[in-house]
């Protein structure tokens, strides 16, 4: 398959929209940081603009190559992508710089990056895990994908790159003043991809796929992420101004029009974030939190039913739970350590979700009858590392809960945060997703409750969003 004809134009005419886009936030960027702050936007707004998983099914489905995908996609140097090289180069100077005592990580307050540290090796467990039974597999002569395996190595390595370069931004927020800067610096580069993708999307029309019974508005799949990274601060409007959480408002909104299984991920969150807060509060429910939390959740609600009767969302999850289970019953000993990231497991049945598997792959493949691909929430972890696996989740889950605990004592905001990314820590490991704005966002949501958390140990203050009244020291 190659790019042609309408697709061709349509990805032209994305080339140019994509160009100005990164013409104009490195503008943007230039005159507004300089030194540290500079060099990690650009790479932010790099990264964050391009797209690994994509909303254009014949790219996605066959790799294509645009300027808007070009940074993952385009390979360099033999199957390794400009990122992936980036990534390696920054571990062994970080990696360098950390043996020889040059890193400035550890001036940072120990309690305000423990979620960064926490999740990375949690996933990096979880990663050991997957391989010790991926080498079981191959021992046992089942049949593996060891690109799929391999492929995680991305995250992980983004995950030092990236995560070093959060601990250093956070390094330098001394304040409140310095914080608000920064995260206007977000919103404007996050507000530059959105616009963009608005325009790019229409140009690819038919291409486009398909999402509760309408074409996507934003063809990055990892938006939902984005998403994520300002819900806490619709919270505290006052605190952080009217623009950041009326933006956090338009990229919501967006999600569920173009993402509707991100409903599977915010009918949770909400409830969570209801009991977390009226145990907090002692049953004195702030009015500002009431009133977004509770409409949000009865609509969740009601449109539940639709996802469930969608056999490209619901039954594509379901035929593969079975198929999977049948395995495990045929072989046991899976049950306790998984059959590793890599490992493929018979499915006979076809399912109604186009995106599940690449037709690539799907050519590529020796055996039809086995995939790889396992998109169940949470139930991924028992296919990758099985009961030892769900294991360590569940101490993640629980240790991070007394975490928040912590952090709220300091700043509620930042425990809505460490809320955030309990959740989609439970659902699926951040570190082992090979999209790369996964990383970026979840790291992002990590650096909030760092440079809060820091900001009040430093000040030691505490304080609560407008909508509630400090604890009294």
């Amino acid at each position: 398959m190659e790019l042609e004809g309408n697709l061709l134009s349509a990805a032209l005419s994305d080339a140019l929209v994509f160009i100005f886009e990164l013409i104009l936030s490195a503008a943007f960027i230039f005159k507004r940081h300089k030194g540290f702050e500079r060099l990690f936007f650009i790479f932010y707004s790099l990264v964050t603009f391009s797209a690994y998983n994509i909303f254009i099914q014949v790219v996605h489905d066959y790799n294509l190559p645009i300027a808007r995908t070009a940074l993952f996609k385009v390979p360099v140097f033999l199957n390794l992508y400009l990122l992936d090289i980036i990534a390696l180069i920054a571990c062994i100077i970080i990696f360098a710089r950390v043996f020889l005592g040059r890193s400035k990580m550890h001036y940072m307050p120990s309690s305000s990056h423990g979620l960064m540290y926490q999740y990375y090796i949690r996933d990096v467990t979880l990663f050991f895990l997957s391989t010790v039974s991926f080498f079981l597999l191959i021992i046992s002569d089942n049949l593996v994908d060891p690109a799929s395996q391999l492929r995680p190595l991305r995250g992980l390595a983004l995950g030092v790159f990236f995560g070093w370069m959060y601990f250093q931004l956070a390094h330098k927020i001394n304040g409140y003043p310095k914080l608000y800067y920064v995260l206007t610096t977000f919103v404007i580069l996050d507000s530059i991809n959105i616009l963009g993708e608005l325009i790019s999307a229409p140009y690819f029309g038919q291409y486009l796929w398909d999402r509760g019974g309408h074409k996507v508005l934003l063809v990055d799949q990892a938006n939902f992420m984005l998403a994520l990274c300002y819900l806490p601060l619709l919270f505290s409007w006052r605190r952080f101004g009217k623009s950041v959480s009326f933006f956090g408002w338009i990229i919501l909104l967006a999600l569920l029009y173009d993402y509707i299984k991100g409903l599977y991920f915010f009918i949770p969150l909400s409830i969570f974030l209801f009991v977390f807060v009226l145990f907090l509060s002692k049953g004195r429910i702030p009015k500002l939190f009431f009133s977004l939390t509770v409409p949000a959740l009865l609509v969740g609600i009601m449109v539940l039913p639709n996802i469930f009767n969608d056999r490209a969302i619901s039954g594509t999850r379901s035929i593969q739970l079975n198929a999977y289970l049948d395995y495990i019953e045929k072989n046991p000993p899976m049950a306790i350590l998984g059959s590793g990231i890599g490992g493929m497991f018979p499915v006979y049945e076809e399912t109604g979700d186009k995106g599940s598997i690449k037709e690539v792959d799907r050519k590529a493949s020796s055996n039809n009858n086995f995939q790889v691909q396992f998109q169940i929430p949470f139930i991924y972890y028992y296919k990758i590392a099985g009961i030892l696996g769900l294991g360590v989740v569940l101490f993640a889950f629980s240790y991070g809960l007394m975490y928040s605990m912590r952090i709220v004592k300091i700043n509620l905001i930042g425990g809505y945060y460490v809320i955030v990314a309990l959740i989609v820590g439970l659902l699926f490991p951040p570190f082992l997703n090979s999209d790369p704005n996964v990383v970026v966002y979840f790291l992002r949501i990590s650096f909030m409750v760092s440079a809060l958390s820091s900001i009040f140990l430093h000040e030691n203050n505490r304080w609560f969003s407008s909508s509630t009244r400090p604890i009294s020291k």
